[in-house]
């Protein structure tokens, strides 16, 4: 059993952990904040709705910082968002221009905020990766005759 714990956080007999008050709050967004933030991105939690939603609660009021001025952060969500999509965990596909806008804005940056003009690089970003990736495809074939 822990026996230090921080103020604002429990552990049960059962293994239960509680955040409670002030500091439980800020204990537990600074660490869905490690989860979704911390280098390399982990595309399961910068893409997560559940743990976005939850970030954005626990944040409440609080300032929130723009992401998208970091250019390798930007980078690694491209590649999340593909990676996601290739495996049709994320249907970025099938997707509006407006629905990819909210899957940047509302769930991989939350509880932080991104400007229009860096969201729709990051869509960009996403489908010149597509068009290289089938560029070579292309050259590929031509080369082998296939």
């Amino acid at each position: 059993m822990v026996s230090k714990l921080p103020e604002g956080v429990a552990l049960s007999p059962d293994g239960d952990v509680t955040f409670a008050g002030k500091q439980g709050r800020q204990l537990l967004l600074g660490v869905l904040l490690r989860a979704k933030f911390a280098r390399p991105l982990e595309r399961h939690a910068v893409l997560s709705e559940w743990m976005a939603e939850m970030a954005r609660d626990l944040a409440g009021d609080t300032p929130s910082v723009d992401v998208g001025t970091d250019p390798e952060f930007r980078n690694e969500l491209v590649s999340c968002i593909l990676t996601d999509a290739m495996s049709g965990r994320l249907p970025w596909w099938t997707m509006s221009d407006d629905e990819r806008e909210a899957v940047i804005r509302d769930v991989a940056v939350a509880p932080h905020s991104i400007s229009k003009f860096n969201t729709e690089e990051i869509m960009l970003a996403v489908q010149d990766e597509v068009l290289r990736a089938q560029r070579l495809l292309d050259a590929v074939a031509k080369t082998t005759g296939k």
